[in-house]
């Protein structure tokens, strides 16, 4: 019993040093391009696929708003993709709901009552018989709010639907 624990962890550890993935960890954001408007944005940063895996990434940015709140739901196709875990920020509060997964949506909210200070990134692990690509998993906000409690105008909601291919992967 005992060496077959060794050898999970010795398999582990190879994936991790030959895939673009970590096993732990949350990838580092780039600060939003000067070009884009003010807002709050949301994308998918999506890491390598290997092995029937892949980590995709739910990132919320903002700029120059005030964004302490979001409530929504993340679609796929449940019966292509499988999420197998999800990962939230260990910093401000954020909740999910995982059985709702079997339906092919994932349930999200966070709030931060003096607004959230870094981009948030929910990590979603899929199994999955091909990669990901543009088309296969949206963002939907139902809504997003300030650290007064009033909501973030629609017009100030930018939602890209192109998977962005994060480092290493």
């Amino acid at each position: 019993m005992r060496y077959g624990k060794m050898w999970t962890v010795l398999a582990l550890a190879v994936v991790a040093c030959t895939s673009g993935d970590t096993i732990l960890g949350t990838p580092s954001f780039d600060a939003l391009d000067e070009s884009l408007p003010n807002g709050v944005h949301g994308h998918f940063l999506t890491g390598s696929y290997a092995g029937g895996r892949q980590t995709v990434h739910v990132v919320l940015q903002t700029r120059e708003v005030d964004f302490s709140s979001y409530q929504g739901v993340v679609e796929f196709d449940q019966g292509i993709f499988r999420l197998v875990s999800v990962s939230i920020p260990k910093t401000d509060t954020h909740f999910f709901n995982q059985s709702e997964a079997a339906n092919g949506q994932l349930p999200i909210a966070g709030f931060a009552t003096d607004g959230f200070d870094e981009p948030i990134s929910i990590t979603l692990s899929f199994v999955t018989p091909r990669a990901f690509k543009t088309g296969d998993i949206y963002l939907k906000l139902d809504v997003v709010g300030t650290s007064i409690g009033a909501e973030v105008p629609p017009a100030l909601i930018y939602l890209r639907r192109e998977l962005v291919q994060g480092s290493g992967g």
